[in-house]
């Protein structure tokens, strides 16, 4: 398509969609922002773990290393996991974790995972180190080697301690081999380095004579479309010291003459028997044994199920404690106990295994790193701890439809494509909430947002599926159902990523778009598919061979290439598709697939185009994430165009240099903010690109991989955390051009009138506040005893609550009671507050717990306002509460409100007369104690005895505790408050009953509250007249 065309389309739109602003707004202090929180959804099915250590002498500690989900503790054997590395460490990928010995409060944790995917492979930072159990943390060198693959703290001096760097898989790189430290990390040397693409990967250390140790050197490179495991330079081999790394030895006679990638662990139970697992030529790789100390070693057993996968697993363990028993880590975990000659499966959590640290005092306790995460066994691997309680998924891609409450949807690593709810109508989210949507492990995923009834799914192998969500099945749709394990690329019909791209027409949701090296399109959802496209990729031949070489082959699809990536629709002109390869390239098309221009930016290399997003204000803009890491270019690289990709420019001021960039997504209210995934975390410009600012906030360091502003939130997807919102993002786009003196009030965001109902069991995901976020902004010059006051009143003026920064609890708080009630923040900078709708609670008695139902209600739905106070600053806001949008019946909310503010009213009424009498009750001890008069002790008793009997029909003051409403009756003012929660509790019409209930207790008010009115009229005047007869002071009615 010619210029003048598309500047046609583009002045059409332009007159078609109103844009939220004329400019671009320029950067904004993160002071505004630093405070705004991020929620978990608690996504707990557990995700990549290559490395995990225990503690000899404590059988329930462990810590857990993910890949992107930083370092993990558990202090009772798995049952549960706290994170421990959020806030110390500059990169959430763990490869080698050990614990001293000596002293378990020393802990080294190496980062970088070291089994190297070629989809999904993040590096670290170095060495981290914890005296004190992993409260603290500090980085202590080696920040350039990338991967890790194990480290070995000397049993006696936990200061010396020896690193298997393996190094960068995607370039050679110097800081590789064995590091040795003797100062704890002060200073590091190259102990055994072989040259700059052979690093080592495993390392281990003979406990009873800790200057011997066993290195496993690898030579190796990744590109993106092979693995080269051995045969560079032949450098792969078995390397040992008896002198603490002063001097190694190559070692290793009867090992292959070429070798791949070696896993290597002497027996701690007879130092002299060594054993490998070694990749080599056909049936010379398998496991070999050394009964000498390393000199002489013999192939014991080259069963493929051994050796599979050598350049992802190959690791081997010897038990501590039993020279004859032996762990291979693979799919699945296999066991030897006579020494390697027989093998045996071993129950595992998952089926892609990694790594297990056996307890030297007891090899009944171990702890198995893997595809699912980690799991603890205290009987020997008979059975394991629960992966179902770590929130460390993995996520490639990230979907949002339009119900309510929304849902994400995203592909998990090593599982299933997932689906789960923003927000639960239970306490918070948990397993019930989760539904698998039939796609694979590396999934897009499509739908009609507005109904997504049938979910359409990516996976591994060029796989493509339908899935049913009134049936539950899941329909095969793959455009040519071929298989292509061990199939070359070059001999495909169709080149499909390990991340084939899916999408629905955001026009026509029924027209779905597949993308393998052409654009494939089906309207009749997958019974047949058309070619829109010729090859928008590279179709290099020479990048479409074997994924493994030079011993083990490797084609599950991750290494196919040239292929596409990513494809989008533009949400403004229907037949605007871009697509992105893996091997460098940008096309456009604007009708609908006639024709394609090659549109890839000036500069862009063999990267990978990661992820593209239309504008949805202007069609004929795009931005571009590219990533170039698996060219060993780890820079970011985000471009933007205004013309349909005619013309870019590269956006990438205030990027870090080393932290490439995943995804970017534009604002759909304001033009102009995008948000940026990054390989460590979020970023943030207010300017459309042209600078960028960190925008963590407490979102843990993580890579993220993909973003999504739908219903008014920012949510994430990460490569180690799960699924993770940014709850209201309104005050984001009101920021621009406000300073940090500023006091502001920010929009407040329509809430919606939910009840959470209960389901089986708790979540570890959290929910949203009920309620709504009320965002505002203090001066930094803010005093520090400022009082606060949020004000909510109806669409009448009338109050409903108040809220005070400084409010004084007048109630004797139930020390059994799971609320608190928070305050209004007055500090300065980004202050949020939630209103959860409810009306003020019943007043109490000071040194009485309130009653267990504090006579609050939700309020009706309708137009409110909200008022900030702060000092001699003012400010207004409207807030609509709107009615449940899956309530099925018409509620009758006009007599809800009528009868709930009568009986809060009454309520209300009662206990402040209960209040009343309790000061003419103080009066009249007063007048007793100071006149030591036995007319007003004989007057004041007689009246105090007629006050209680009236308090007691309202309060009954043995009530200290929720549960002695079990024990003693409750009375007037505890009956409407149960009655106002239970009118409440639901959002549908309320029944007759409720109503009969009401009435009938109104009526016992009108008696009672006359009595009261009695009590005042004859029984107090008649005191004051007794008083005043002896000369004694009258008590007064407040």
């Amino acid at each position: 398509m010619s210029k003048l065309s598309k500047l046609i389309i583009a002045l059409g739109l332009f007159s078609l969609i109103g844009l939220t602003n004329s400019g671009f707004a320029q950067d904004v202090d993160p002071e505004l922002y630093k405070n705004m929180k991020w929620r978990d959804l608690g996504f707990s099915r557990g995700g990549r773990s290559t490395t995990s250590a225990g503690i000899a002498e404590d059988h329930l500690t462990y810590y857990m290393g993910t890949t992107g989900g930083g370092l993990w503790k558990t202090e009772n054997a798995g049952n549960s996991w706290k994170n421990i590395s959020d806030g110390h460490f500059e990169t959430a990928t763990i490869g080698a974790i050990d614990v001293a010995d000596s002293d378990p409060n020393v802990v080294y944790v190496g980062t970088g995972e070291a089994p190297l995917r070629g989809m999904k492979l993040s590096h670290g930072d170095g060495v981290y180190k914890s005296t004190d159990a992993g409260e603290t943390w500090t980085n202590v060198g080696l920040k350039d080697s990338r991967q890790i693959a194990r480290m070995r703290i000397h049993p006696n001096n936990p200061d010396v301690v020896y690193v298997a760097v393996q190094g960068n898989p995607w370039g050679g790189n110097e800081e590789r081999g064995v590091y040795k430290t003797s100062d704890g990390g002060v200073t590091w040397e190259k102990s055994l380095f072989i040259n700059d693409l052979t690093g080592a990967v495993d390392i281990s250390m003979d406990m009873s004579n800790p200057r011997i140790l066993y290195a496993a050197m690898w030579d190796h490179k990744r590109d993106a479309w092979q693995v080269r495991s051995g045969g560079g330079s032949n450098s792969s081999a078995i390397y040992k010291t008896t002198d603490g790394g002063e001097n190694w030895e190559k070692i290793g006679k009867g090992l292959p003459d070429e070798m791949g990638k070696i896993g290597v662990d002497v027996s701690q139970a007879n130092p002299n028997k060594v054993y490998a697992i070694v990749e080599a030529e056909g049936e010379k790789g398998g496991m070999y044994r050394s009964d000498d100390g390393g000199k002489n070693f013999s192939l014991i057993s080259h069963d493929h199920i051994l050796k599979a996968r050598s350049w992802y697993y190959q690791h081997i363990f010897a038990d501590p404690n039993n020279e004859n028993v032996a762990y291979i880590l693979n799919a699945p975990i296999m066991k030897t106990i006579d020494g390697g000659k027989t093998w045996a499966r071993v129950s595992a959590t998952h089926g892609d295994n990694h790594d297990l640290w056996i307890n030297p005092s007891n090899s009944d306790y171990m702890i198995n790193s893997n595809d699912g995460g980690a799991s603890v066994s205290l009987d020997g691997g008979k059975s394991w701890s629960t992966q179902l309680n770590q929130t460390t998924a993995q996520i490639y891609r990230l979907s949002v439809d339009n119900a309510y409450p929304y849902r994400v949807y995203g592909s998990q690593q090593d599982n299933s494509s997932v689906s789960l709810p923003s927000r639960s109508k239970a306490g918070g989210l948990g397993i019930g909430d989760w539904v698998s949507t039939g796609g694979g492990e590396s999934a897009h995923i499509a739908f009609d947002p507005n109904d997504p009834k049938l979910v359409y799914s990516s996976a591994i192998a060029g796989g493509v599926v339908e899935w049913n969500r009134d049936t539950k099945q899941t329909r095969n749709i793959v455009p040519y159902p071929e298989r292509t394990f061990a199939v070359n690329p070059a001999e495909l019909k169709y080149r499909a990523n390990w991340n084939p791209p899916i999408i629905a027409s955001p026009h026509d949701p029924a027209t779905i778009y597949y993308g393998a090296q052409h654009v494939l399109k089906s309207t009749d959802r997958g019974q047949s598919w058309t070619e829109i496209s010729p090859d928008l990729t590279l179709n290099d031949k020479s990048h479409q061979g074997d994924g493994g070489v030079p011993f083990t082959n490797e084609q599950v699809s991750g290494e196919n290439y040239n292929t596409l990536f990513y494809l989008v629709e533009s949400p403004l002109q229907k037949g605007v598709i871009w697509s992105g390869s893996d091997d460098g390239l940008v096309y456009v098309t604007t009708n609908e697939g006639e024709s394609w221009d090659n549109v890839t930016p000036r500069g862009v290399e063999e990267w990978q185009i990661n992820a593209i997003e239309t504008s949805p204000h202007n069609a004929g803009t795009a931005y571009v994430a590219v990533t170039g890491y698996k060219a060993n270019n780890f820079e970011p690289h985000v471009y933007r165009t205004d013309d349909y990709g005619d013309s870019w420019d590269e956006i990438v001021g205030g990027l870090p240099e080393d932290n490439f960039v995943r995804v970017v997504r534009e604002d759909p209210i304001t033009q102009g903010l995008l948000y940026a995934g990054t390989e460590t975390g979020l970023f943030i410009s207010f300017n459309n690109g042209d600078d960028w600012q960190e925008f963590q906030a407490d979102l843990p360091e993580t890579p993220i991989t993909d973003l999504r502003l739908a219903h008014g939130d920012l949510i994430a997807a990460t490569q180690g955390r799960g699924f993770w919102i940014l709850d209201d993002v309104n005050p984001i786009r009101e920021m621009a051009g406000m300073d940090t003196e500023d006091n502001h009030l920010f929009k407040v965001r329509d809430a919606y009138r939910l009840l959470s109902g209960r389901t089986l069991g708790g979540g570890k995901g959290k929910n949203p506040p009920n309620g709504t976020i009320i965002n505002y902004h203090l001066a930094k010059d803010t005093p520090e005893d400022i009082v606060v006051k949020i004000d909510i009143s109806d669409d009448q003026g009338n109050l409903v609550k108040s809220y005070a920064s400084d409010a004084n609890k007048l109630c004797k708080e139930d020390p059994y009671s799971s609320t608190k009630a928070n305050p209004p923040g007055n500090k300065a900078g980004l202050n949020q507050f939630v209103w959860n709708l409810k009306s003020e609670p019943l007043p109490c008695n000071p040194g009485l717990v309130h009653p267990p139902r504090s006579g609050t209600y939700i309020v009706a739905p309708g137009a409110y306002t909200v008022k900030l106070s702060a000092g001699d600053y003012s400010a207004t806001e409207s807030v609509n509460v709107l009615a449940s949008p899956d309530l099925s019946v018409s509620a009758n909310y006009d007599e809800y409100k009528s009868l709930t503010a009568t009986l809060h009213a009454a309520a209300n009424e009662m206990i402040g007369n209960v209040q009343t009498l309790d000061k003419i009750k103080k009066q009249i001890d007063v007048i007793i104690d100071v006149s030591g008069s036995d007319t007003a002790k004989e007057e004041g008793e007689k009246l105090k005895g007629s006050l209680m009997v009236w308090h007691n029909k309202i309060i009954n003051t043995n009530l200290q505790t929720f549960q002695d409403i079990i024990r003693y009756p409750k009375k007037m003012a505890l009956n409407f408050s149960f009655l106002l929660e239970d009118m409440s509790g639901a959002d549908i019409p309320m029944n007759k009953g409720m109503s009969e209930v009401a009435d009938r207790y109104m009526s016992q008010w009108a008696a009672v509250k006359t009595e009261y009115l009695g009590i005042l009229s004859n029984d107090v005047q008649a005191f004051n007249a007794a008083m005043k007869e002896a000369g004694l002071p009258e008590v007064y009615v407040p």
